[in-house]
């Protein structure tokens, strides 16, 4: 493993099989996104949904692609690491569900106490009382992001990384990355990014701050779960989920993201460790 060179080296020493994968995912992604935002100006039409769906689903894509490329051995081995669920034990099943809504709960305390107020929590009555609606949503996010992206990002792209790299820049460079890979969709209307950067160029700051600290926790989640895909599909779920049912604004979402921060900077501490 090359863990004696400085950042830069490693970043421009990057592995040919991730190069590859970043290449075409975000000549994929970002081309697909471009002209969704240039032609339809956002996701209200149906062509630039479509678009929207089809550059969100580059990086599963691309994974699934060049894993199969791989061989028959590795093919084999990755799919035991999406579907086996023989590395994810029950304490490490708390952890990828219970994480986010602890600190969301953290930060609702925090937020009433320094006297801004309880984020709203309307979507999750709504969905509360009509549980066909809430069976959707499951459904609806599972599938955005968790199955469109994790197979790409945590599944293949990390698994090069960490071979060469090691956990812990693989880690932190495949979290920069992710964030990196989001930002068009803060110039497509519709997308809930383009809704936070309308609202205040701190929310876009907040925003990043909470990609960039999913990151590091993904990282942990992979180490402690055999590497485990699944894990990470999981995670995402549920980061997904949890964050969907709350309205964040203004100074509670500046809370989250801060709580969110200082607990991956925590989880980067273990991490190193390893």
């Amino acid at each position: 493993m090359n863990h004696g060179k400085s950042f830069m080296d490693k970043l421009l020493s990057l592995p040919v099989d991730v190069k590859r994968f970043l290449f075409y995912t975000f000549a994929w992604s970002w081309i697909t996104w471009f002209l969704a935002i240039t032609l339809y100006s956002g996701i209200q039409s149906t062509p630039g949904s479509i678009l929207y769906v089809l550059g969100a689903i580059a990086p599963s894509s691309v994974g699934l692609i060049q894993a199969k490329k791989k061989g028959t051995q590795y093919w084999r081995d990755f799919k035991k690491r999406v579907l086996s669920i023989d590395g994810i034990t029950s304490g490490n099943l708390i952890f990828i569900f219970g994480f986010v809504p602890t600190l969301l709960i953290v930060s609702y305390l925090f937020s009433y106490l320094s006297g801004t107020g309880l984020p709203e929590l309307n979507i999750l009555w709504r969905y509360l009382s009509q549980p066909f609606n809430l069976g959707l949503f499951v459904l609806l996010t599972f599938i955005g992001g968790p199955l469109m992206e994790e197979f790409g990002w945590r599944g293949y792209c990390m698994d090069q990384l960490r071979k060469s790299y090691g956990l812990f820049f693989s880690t932190l460079l495949l979290a920069l990355i992710w964030a990196v890979w989001h930002l068009p969709l803060f110039l497509l209307e519709g997308t809930i990014q383009s809704m936070l950067i309308g609202i205040s160029l701190v929310s876009f700051f907040w925003y990043n701050i909470e990609v960039l600290s999913y990151g590091i926790v993904f990282g942990y989640i992979l180490s402690r779960n055999e590497y485990s895909v699944l894990s990470a599909i999981l995670f995402h779920f549920s980061i997904n989920f949890f964050t969907g049912l709350t309205q964040f604004s203004g100074s509670s979402r500046g809370i989250y993201a801060f709580s969110l921060m200082v607990s991956s900077l925590l989880v980067a501490r273990l991490i190193r460790k390893q």
